[in-house]
């Protein structure tokens, strides 16, 4: 007896399913970790899963955890804590490069992160970003939360970023962030000089540092060696600078405002630069008035003989530029490039 014509477009059905499942399986461990997990959200790394026997437990075996905000919308703050909570029972990769946690963050869930935290610190995590996503003006929400003082135990920190959160008291038997490359921190409470001073003394081999919304640093002295970019953003009660950063190549200063009558600006800043050789690149932004100020004198900028990189931000640069036909005197770039 003949097969009927259904039962064999069964069957070659079933043969391309079977077919498309082992190229699946085919996929090695390392292509799926690297080319395919990370440039999707975890939510969705997890529902992946489904589509291979063999998928099922890999993403417990990541070594990069990104909980972003996109995974937590309309949930409640102990939802996350459960979601996250669950992920990192069930993790079992030996080491940990990326622990992000992009959320609703208050201070009532600070016990929850300390615990986070010292679970990448056990796994040697690499790269570590807290940003919380509470506005201050959220009912019920009485402070930002503090970093846990389990921070400081990962010693094996390469990048470090911190988003609205208050900064603690460092503990005084920590080792440091002895391999810390990159650090960036926004919208932190209780971030005031000395502060900052311990900081940078944890961090001897620092290169990119950037500081953003920071209101209760004053007077800044960053003394760090290997440092190459740095970036103050928004820092408006800044009176005084000091530097010694003799491999600087980048610079980044931005205001909000700026009057005649103010003491300081990222303008004044960057004379604090002007001894040094090494900068490349400068890039100041004002978006809140005349720019640059009626009273500034370019030849600051010629201090910087090796510049090869000036950009220049602000609402009124381009208007009141078009209409002066004269440049600015005795002020030369050789090798400016753009």
């Amino acid at each position: 007896m003949f097969p009927s014509p259904i039962s064999v477009d069964l069957r070659r059905m079933a043969g391309k399913r079977e077919k498309h499942r082992d190229r699946l399986n085919q996929l090695t461990d390392s292509f799926i970790y690297s080319e395919i997990l990370p440039i999707i959200s975890f939510k969705y790394v997890v529902c992946c899963s489904i589509l291979s026997s063999k998928w099922r437990f890999l993403w417990t075996k990541m070594p990069r955890l990104n909980f972003s905000s996109h995974d937590f919308q309309n949930l409640q703050p102990h939802k996350i804590e459960e979601i996250i909570d669950g992920v990192l029972h069930l993790h079992s990769a030996s080491t940990l490069e990326i622990f992000q946690v992009e959320a609703f963050l208050d201070d009532y869930n600070s016990a929850c992160v300390c615990k986070w935290i010292e679970f990448a610190a056990l796994k040697g995590v690499k790269n570590i970003t807290l940003c919380n996503l509470v506005n201050m003006n959220t009912p019920g929400r009485k402070r930002r939360m503090e970093v846990p003082s389990s921070l400081f135990a990962c010693n094996t920190l390469i990048k470090l970023e911190m988003v609205d959160l208050a900064f603690p008291k460092i503990p005084t038997n920590v080792e440091g962030f002895h391999y810390l490359k990159t650090c960036y921190l926004s919208h932190i409470l209780g971030l005031n000089d000395e502060a900052l001073q311990q900081l940078l003394g944890l961090c001897p081999l620092v290169e990119n540092l950037g500081f953003e919304y920071c209101g209760q640093l004053r007077n800044l002295i960053i003394s760090t060696p290997n440092l190459r970019y740095l970036s103050i953003e928004y820092c408006l009660k800044v009176k005084s600078l000091k530097t010694e950063c003799p491999q600087l190549r980048e610079i980044k200063l931005a205001n909000s405002i700026f009057r005649e009558d103010h003491p300081w600006s990222e303008f004044k800043l960057l004379e604090c630069f002007s001894a040094v050789e090494s900068v490349k690149s400068i890039t100041l932004i004002n978006y809140g008035g005349t720019y640059p100020p009626p009273n500034f004198n370019f030849t600051v900028l010629g201090c910087f003989l090796h510049l090869e990189e000036l950009t220049i931000h602000g609402e009124c640069f381009e208007e009141r530029f078009m209409e002066e036909e004269e440049e600015p005197e005795d002020v030369t770039f050789p090798n400016l490039k753009k």
